[in-house]
């Protein structure tokens, strides 16, 4: 039995690229089931990338048929992550969330303006009402009405009416 750089029988290192082989194929399975990020898809392209170039490296550990077998899996593999990897770049290069949207109503008069209720409730924990309002540029009434329909904030009685 002869062995190998690391000091392993070719039988031991034949085990161990499957098991690498599967690992990686479970990796690739989850990150194109749950979006991720760029940067953790580039790297299991770049690991999967070593992991290819170490296959041919010991070609001579494969049985007959099966070197084809791992090599084409891997590059479908990378051709796959490499999909997804363009995908998450494409989707993180769509520039700026709309916090504010403007529609007509059908109607005589100004567009209704919505601001997202999810952004609002964060920002109005960091700001007041007036920063809100020049941050959006949008009137304080706006915000006001915003954060009382949204129910972000209770109305608060008129000081005037007391």
């Amino acid at each position: 039995m002869s062995d190998d750089a690391t000091g392993r029988g070719p039988q031991s290192l034949l085990s161990e690229f499957y098991h690498r082989f599967n690992g990686y194929v479970h990796s690739v399975e989850t990150a194109l089931a749950n979006p991720t990020d760029s940067t953790v898809l580039e790297r299991l392209g770049d690991d999967l990338n070593q992991f290819g170039q170490l296959v041919t490296e010991h070609a001579a550990t494969f049985p007959p048929g099966e070197l084809g077998h791992i090599q084409n899996g891997v590059g479908l593999m990378l051709y796959d992550i490499r999909l997804q990897y363009r995908e998450a770049l494409d989707q993180s290069h769509h520039g700026r969330p709309e916090i504010v949207t403007r529609a007509q109503t059908g109607r005589p008069g100004r567009p209704r303006i919505t601001i997202d209720p999810t952004w609002l409730e964060w920002a109005y924990q960091h700001r007041s009402i007036a920063g809100l309002a020049r941050f959006l540029n949008v009137g304080r009434s706006t915000v006001r009405n915003a954060l009382l329909e949204y129910q972000i904030a209770e109305p608060q009685q008129n000081p005037s009416h007391i």
